[in-house]
């Protein structure tokens, strides 16, 4: 068992978010953990995920998720997921689809505003052309 608190309590800069890492000694505590997720802790809401890996991140991993726009969500398979947007449902848009649980959790809004483009003619469209297309 083990917990981690980024920033640190004696940390000289002000955060509004803090995150915590706890190792639970068997996998099925951490499940029970989730049904946490809402609770009001002091003056703020609880949002348990479960971190692939049985791992605690280092800081700024552990940073960057706690300034993240969006949730993160760790599926039993160990799939990284974003909560169910209805914005996008109400739109006609897929969901985001899950991704590795090695992605670096830094990177993933960047992959989730990737767009593929594929079947274009490499040789006729040039980079400039796609920039001004999109």
């Amino acid at each position: 068992i083990d917990l981690k608190l980024y920033p640190d309590e004696n940390s000289p800069v002000p955060v509004p978010t803090r995150i915590a890492f706890a190792r639970f000694a068997a996998p099925q505590d951490a499940e029970v953990a989730r049904h946490l997720t809402n609770t009001m802790f002091l003056d703020k809401a609880l949002n348990v995920i479960i971190y692939p890996n049985n791992e605690i991140p280092n800081e700024s991993i552990g940073i960057a998720m706690a300034t993240a726009d969006s949730q993160l969500i760790v599926a039993p398979t160990g799939m990284i997921t974003a909560p169910y947007d209805p914005n996008l449902a109400a739109l006609g848009l897929p969901q985001p689809p899950a991704l590795p649980p090695n992605t670096d959790p830094s990177k993933i809004d960047d992959i989730r505003r990737t767009i593929y483009i594929g079947n274009l003619d490499s040789a006729a469209v040039t980079g400039e052309m796609l920039l001004e297309f999109f």
